[in-house]
């Protein structure tokens, strides 16, 4: 009788990450274009804004509708994770799956979105966005989420400051942001630190770029470097038991 095949050698070999990705994240410098493509550019922008929005506007209707319909307007309840009303205990089963395709993620997303309209009703959050209304969700407290969308309008952030500043708040106030962690999501995040770094190519660029950085500039990133061995070394060992 054949062996089986093990894990490994039924999995599939992994793609290589696109380029433009790549360079996006080591933050390379723009492109030089020429007439003809940056006004591509502009319109290939134009239309993402356009899409963006009406996506945005769409979550927003249907989350109100979920808010409505399915919790008879009840944004107390809405937000209490409860397991009820049944309905919304089905939906949720029923999404990422054929019946349904988005995610239970964007579905909580837009009901929690909903509900905080509901309960916060301000100018500043209202002038929000709805991706910077859902980065603030976790602070849940209306107080909190006014004053929060108030700081974020008065000083325009961007998401990843958003991010940052509900981080700050939730750590100051000694209620750490959760972190979802699950075997599949941490293997694809080291996955994609070693597809980052591991290619030959990133050495050779580190190498050459290393006489263009000053002295504190380098010591600073080999820090970081240090401190990202540190944390997956802490992880392995947990991972095998050890102390």
């Amino acid at each position: 009788m054949p062996k089986p095949r093990s894990k490994t050698a039924l999995a599939a070999p992994r793609r290589p990450r696109p380029a433009a990705v790549v360079r996006a994240e080591h933050h390379e410098p723009p492109l030089d274009l020429d007439a003809r493509e940056k006004k591509l550019l502009d319109e290939a922008i134009r239309l993402g804004v356009e899409l963006q929005a009406k996506t945005e506007a769409s979550l927003i209707a249907y989350g109100a509708w979920l808010l409505q319909n399915v919790f008879d307007g009840d944004a107390a309840a809405a937000m209490a994770d409860s397991g009820e009303p049944r309905v919304w205990v089905e939906l949720v089963r029923r999404a990422s799956g054929r019946a349904l395709g988005l995610s239970r993620s964007t579905l909580l997303t837009a009901l929690r979105v909903a509900a905080c309209d509901r309960r916060v009703n301000d100018g500043a959050w209202r002038n929000l966005d709805y991706s910077r209304r859902a980065l603030l969700l976790p602070l849940k407290d209306p107080p909190l989420l006014r004053a929060a969308a108030k700081h974020v309008v008065e000083l325009d952030l961007t998401h990843r400051q958003v991010s940052d500043y509900v981080s700050a708040q939730l750590e100051g106030a000694g209620r750490p942001k959760q972190v979802r962690v699950t075997p599949d999501s941490l293997k694809k995040r080291v996955r994609a630190i070693t597809a980052s770094l591991a290619a030959p190519q990133v050495l050779r660029r580190v190498t050459a770029m290393r006489a263009d950085m000053t002295s504190e500039d380098r010591n600073a990133l080999a820090d970081e470097l240090a401190a990202l061995r540190d944390v997956l070394s802490a992880l392995a060992r947990t991972l095998r038991g050890k102390d």
